[in-house]
């Protein structure tokens, strides 16, 4: 029965192991040394062990686990697809999502042609020492007890209404975070896009760097901002609204775009950004403001 459920990979020379199911959803790769395995049919799936490096990958969900030495269960979601229960990482630790592979995956697996096209593509890293996850199909908290660098690309194309005209929108988004340590809720799954970051809590010393480039097609326009600054402690916190992000502690932060540049330092500094991630809004405490950035600024 087992054999009609899996498709289990030979053994090379080297003694690596690999599992992949049957309709590769989930992938297990590169375990060498200490392996364990074990799988309960239409039940989850636990593999732990060594490799240079190990692999776990769910195609479905775009989300891939790579170490030199890790263990991770899966559950079933459905008769055939699987999701991330748990995890554990460490040295030289990656956690990856990416839509694109989410997107080859259903393209390959599907029977009818899509109804629509998908415009957006985001891809999520995180690569630390040592990973501890645990989670559901639709959120998971990650821990990261090591030094970290958290980067995240996204880029598509959307409609938007301009002066009551509508228009397309195309966008580029990157960011960057390098902390000592960190936890962080994430949503999973491939649709949440520029949100996958739920929040997070950061130690210091923390620096960050966000860059947005848009342009509208119709008005043949191009605009760009940046934020950079570093702080002892950041936290992040999203909503169907858009972002807040908390800088503490030793706080210089600069946004600058077409229009001008916006500096800001102090104890505490918060910045709420819209859904897009456009800057909206800037508050400090105990922080001189030097400003020509159009958005709304208070100081406490």
């Amino acid at each position: 029965m087992i054999a009609l459920a899996i498709a289990l990979m030979l053994q090379t020379p080297e003694d690596l192991f690999g599992y992949t199911s049957s309709d590769g959803s989930l992938e297990i790769s590169g375990l060498s040394k200490g392996y364990e395995f074990s799988y309960r049919p239409q039940g989850a799936i636990t593999a732990s062990g060594s490799g240079s490096p190990a692999l776990i990958k769910l195609n479905s969900s775009g989300l891939t686990i790579r170490a030199n030495r890790l263990s991770g269960t899966a559950e079933p979601l459905d008769k055939k697809t699987y999701f991330l229960k748990r995890s554990q990482t460490a040295e030289t630790s990656q956690f990856i999502m990416d839509s694109a592979i989410a997107r080859a995956f259903r393209e390959k697996s599907r029977t009818v042609a899509p109804t629509t096209t998908e415009t957006e593509t985001n891809r999520f890293e995180l690569d630390s020492d040592r990973t501890d996850y645990e989670g559901s199909a639709n959120e998971g908290e990650l821990k990261i007890p090591s030094a970290l660098m958290l980067t995240s690309h996204g880029e598509g194309t959307r409609a938007i209404q301009k002066n009551n005209l509508p228009m397309t929108q195309s966008y580029l988004q990157d960011l960057s975070l390098h902390a000592s340590s960190g936890r962080m809720t994430v949503d999973p799954r491939p649709n949440a896009g520029i949100h996958a970051i739920k929040s997070g809590e950061f130690e210091g010393p923390v620096t960050f760097s966000s860059i947005r480039t848009e342009t509208i097609k119709e008005e043949k326009s191009k605009s760009r901002y940046t934020l950079n600054g570093h702080c002892d402690r950041l936290r992040i916190v999203t909503d169907a609204t858009g972002e807040t992000i908390f800088a503490e502690g030793n706080v210089d932060f600069v946004i600058t775009d077409d229009m001008g540049t916006l500096h800001l330092g102090g104890k505490q500094v918060r910045f709420r950004f819209d859904s897009s991630l456009e800057p909206v809004e800037a508050e400090g405490l105990g922080a001189p403001f030097k400003t020509t950035y159009p958005i709304k600024v208070k100081q406490r």
